[in-house]
């Protein structure tokens, strides 16, 4: 479960995968972050304190959590790029164009993967009207043999709304996902708030899992990537 403030970095995890930022950079950002802070609420000096990209997550309740951007992987076969943010307890999410695509260590249930033959319009943009609103892909999750699942999104496009984040209020284009697995009658529903010119998901609420809790993201420190979406 993520524990607020408790951020850790988690050494040999980071050393397996590899990264661009120094291990010893990270961690000193990381202290950073941690020390002289006791309230329960992350503030936005806490995050501009950190020279790197941080994401402010809630999951099941959970209070607030800052996540730390450890490694950026290219995408392969047109799929953006991979982020991978750490907790303090050694969760990792994997986010690509603002979408959740496989966690690590949370309770419960944690989502392997997700493969799709198509774009994720997330990806392609859904301020764009060209973009389709349809998507199917398989995933996977555990525990149990949950694997290759066929699934089906649609995406509604609301309008813009004015949205409070965590540090300011923002008008962002707010859109609806419509998540069906029609093998074990699972419906559900992710939302995500983009930024109208760039379609880049700045908020979001998903349900990844069948039964899982939601997690709620919101960017601390954007990532930057030169015509990304994520």
């Amino acid at each position: 479960m993520i524990t607020a403030y408790r951020l850790l970095i988690f050494i040999p995890w980071i050393l397996l995968m590899g990264c661009t930022q120094s291990t010893q950079d990270l961690t000193d950002s990381l202290a950073l972050a941690i020390n002289g802070h006791d309230s329960a609420q992350i503030t936005k000096e806490q995050v501009s304190g950190i020279p790197y990209a941080s994401q402010i997550v809630e999951f099941g309740g959970n209070p607030e959590a800052l996540m730390v951007l450890a490694w950026a992987e290219p995408g392969r076969h047109q799929t953006p790029i991979a982020l991978k943010w750490l907790s303090a307890n050694s969760e990792m999410l994997v986010t690509q164009a603002g979408r959740i695509t496989k966690t690590v260590n949370f309770p419960d249930n944690n989502l392997l993967s997700i493969h799709a033959l198509k774009p994720d319009p997330l990806a392609r943009g859904l301020h764009l009207r060209t973009t389709p609103h349809h998507w199917s892909y398989t995933m996977s999750w555990h525990p149990g043999y949950h694997v290759g699942y066929e699934a089906e999104s649609r995406f509604e496009v609301l309008g813009e709304v004015t949205k409070q984040l965590p540090f300011d209020v923002q008008t962002l284009l707010h859109v609806k996902e419509t998540i069906s697995i029609p093998t074990i009658d699972f419906k559900t529903s992710n939302h995500y708030w983009l930024d109208p010119q760039t379609g880049r998901v700045i908020a979001s609420e998903q349900t990844i899992t069948p039964n899982g809790a939601t997690f709620k993201l919101y960017t601390g420190k954007a990532y930057q990537q030169v015509n990304d979406h994520e």
